[in-house]
């Protein structure tokens, strides 16, 4: 017994091992073949949930999680899984629930107020996501994922300044704050932020003045972020149809001037 007890443990590790490399396909066969020999197990079905979930088959990792909690309400992993498939199904109600849930369960946790704050970004409710960010800080003052939200809730806000400082501050204080900075520049990069990311990138050049990376980072925003290029930036931000549209504004508004606008002998 305490042998197929070990094989269980050594199966889920490496089934984790293999959903953090992104191999799924490889998972989802060596699951099959452990779920056949314990169906029951319901660290094995919490495992093909996460499967699930990263694939985008966000309903089957719904059901199943909900069968591990309803067998096992304290279950925390299935727990947070389930809030974080309800957030990206945009079922944000639901999401939140378990969250205040996991939170009251566990109120040192910082990773539970990070995720409440992510939430509560994006149902827009920034105050609230800003001291939910606060108090993981507080719990965990270097959890990377409490220090970036943190700043995007101050870039959100458009305290720009209080963001460069908070940037500054990780930056120098922080041992893994580098892997904090990319994370945020990437952020900020998808959500087509150059000025933003423009900043992350000349701060990280700053402390790292002979990193070839970041010189070319800053380089490569300069460009981007040039005034030359500052008719197209609608178009970047939201697409080709929004940049005509300026161009035919801009156009109006020059004939508009010619018309009427006194002319200078």
């Amino acid at each position: 017994m305490e042998e197929n007890g070990n094989k269980n443990i050594d199966d889920v590790q490496k089934l984790f091992y293999l959903i953090e490399r992104n191999r799924y396909e490889m998972a989802e066969n060596m699951l099959g073949t452990a779920l056949a020999k314990d169906p029951d197990n319901l660290d094995l079905q919490y495992i093909s949930a996460n499967i699930d979930n990263e694939t985008g088959r966000f309903y089957e990792a719904e059901k199943t999680l909900k069968q591990i909690l309803s067998k096992d309400p304290d279950y925390f992993q299935a727990k947070y899984l389930l809030a974080q498939v309800h957030k990206d199904k945009d079922e944000f109600p639901q999401a939140e629930l378990l969250l205040i849930d996991l939170i009251r369960d566990f109120p040192r946790e910082p990773e539970y107020f990070v995720s409440y704050a992510h939430l509560m970004m994006q149902t827009i409710n920034l105050d609230k996501a800003e001291n939910l960010a606060a108090e993981a800080l507080r719990l965990d003052p270097e959890h990377p994922g409490a220090l970036i939200t943190s700043i995007l809730c101050s870039l959100s806000k458009g305290n720009k300044v209080k963001a460069k400082d908070q940037f500054a501050e990780m930056v120098r204080n922080y041992p893994d704050a580098e892997f904090s900075a990319h994370s945020l520049y990437i952020i900020l990069l998808e959500n087509k932020k150059y000025r933003a990311a423009m900043r992350i990138a000349q701060e990280l050049l700053r402390n790292n003045p002979n990193n070839k990376g970041y010189l070319e980072m800053v380089k490569s925003l300069r460009l981007v972020t040039h005034p030359a290029v500052l008719p197209l930036y609608p178009m970047q931000r939201w697409g080709w149809h929004a940049s005509a549209v300026m161009w035919v504004l801009f156009i109006i508004a020059a004939r508009m001037a010619t018309k009427y606008l006194p002319e200078y002998q």
